[in-house]
């Protein structure tokens, strides 16, 4: 049962009633359809908008990548690093007394290795690759210098 009432249905991708466009892979579309929503969000649910407009550039960079949706979808979420905090938090909360920074790294990474078991598998790993060559190619961009190289190695899958 959820304690916070549900998004207002035009709050949600692909929802009844969304907007036309709003998950759109246009970057400059999406960013301007999300900066409207957050205004409109800002009245009723001033946490929401401001939750948006922080992930707002983070969101953006991954729909430029131009990725798969399932895989984009999945990467712009934070369900999967908040499920590994809570899964460190839950293991940490067995110990009544941190003896040192050893102790802790240790315990993280127990929590870590325990958390893995349990992992399932990504949605749209197929695109992996695909992701890697993007990422290095932003790296490039980025960095003219970097030591980086690609090896003939096609943009197109």
């Amino acid at each position: 049962m959820s304690v916070r009432p549900p998004a207002p249905t035009y709050a949600r991708c692909g929802a009844a009633g969304d907007e036309p466009g709003l998950c759109d892979s246009d970057v400059k579309h999406a960013r301007k359809l999300l900066e409207n929503l957050a205004r409109r969000l800002q009245h009723e649910h001033p946490g929401a908008a401001a939750s948006l407009r922080e992930g707002l550039e983070e969101t953006l960079t991954v729909m430029d990548l131009e990725l798969p949706q399932n895989l984009e979808r999945m990467l712009s979420s934070t369900n999967l690093i908040e499920n590994l905090f809570g899964s460190v938090r839950d293991t940490a909360r067995r110990v009544k007394r941190w003896q040192g920074g050893t102790m802790v790294l240790r315990w993280t990474a127990a929590a870590v290795l325990e958390a893995e078991r349990h992992f399932r598998k990504i949605v749209g790993y197929r695109a992996l690759p695909k992701l890697m060559r993007r990422c290095k190619l932003v790296m490039l961009h980025l960095k003219p210098n970097a030591e980086l190289k690609i090896q003939n190695e096609p943009l197109n899958d």
